[in-house]
């Protein structure tokens, strides 16, 4: 529960990078021993969403830089473009059907300008991607995207706290006709399209964070 909690708090964003954790301070406020809250934040730091400063045990949200983006944009083109591909041969109607569900309503929330409605596009566009590597039917590929699901998410939830727009919506629109592209190749089982569209995608977010972090 604690790790639920905490997790849900720093991909949302409401615990900002630098953010100190403070073990006996939680433990205390949840009336709870440090044993629990300490093992949360072992998980929650095995994740990459808590991290020590060099040479101290003080744990502090993981900040978000470029480095990290590109790595976690390297490894999600390669883990989603394969899985994309594979999706071609396996994703049931029922699949398909979803999947369009999730491009119509996240055109719906990147064109609202309700920022409440906006902020669901980091959901949507994290369960149209869950959804493709589920249909891959591959374990392997599953398991590897969960380990960067998490801070994924939280890139996607940071898109909505840039101020300056010039540009990020922009690329949301592209994103979203990106989505379109993959579920066309996806329904026609273009394999080879199908994992272009999806490298595409993360090149999109890329695009976003290059000159902004």
């Amino acid at each position: 529960m604690i790790t639920v909690i905490f997790r849900d708090e720093i991909i949302r964003m409401n615990l900002q990078p630098g953010f100190r954790i403070n073990i006996s301070e939680i433990s205390e406020t949840l009336s709870v021993s440090r044993t629990p809250v300490a093992s949360a934040m072992d998980k929650l730091e095995n994740e990459g969403l808590l991290q020590k400063a060099q040479g101290s045990n003080m744990l502090r949200v993981a900040p978000m830089d470029i480095t990290n983006l590109i790595l976690l944009c390297d490894a999600r083109k390669t883990i989603e473009g394969g899985a994309a591909y594979l999706a071609s041969q396996h994703i049931t109607t029922t699949e398909l059907d979803q999947l369009k569900k999730y491009c119509n309503k996240y055109v719906e929330a990147v064109s609202s300008s309700d920022k409440s409605q906006r902020f669901k596009h980091a959901e949507i566009d994290d369960s149209f991607h869950l959804l493709i590597v589920s249909a891959s039917r591959n374990t392997y590929l599953m398991q590897a995207y969960l380990l960067l699901r998490n801070q994924l998410l939280r890139y996607r939830y940071y898109i909505d706290t840039i101020e300056n727009r010039a540009g990020v919506d922009d690329t949301l629109f592209v994103s979203a006709n990106t989505h379109v592209a993959i579920y066309n190749a996806l329904k026609l089982r273009l394999a080879s399209t199908a994992k272009v569209e999806a490298e595409r995608d993360s090149q999109n977010m890329h695009s976003i964070f290059s000159t902004l972090i």
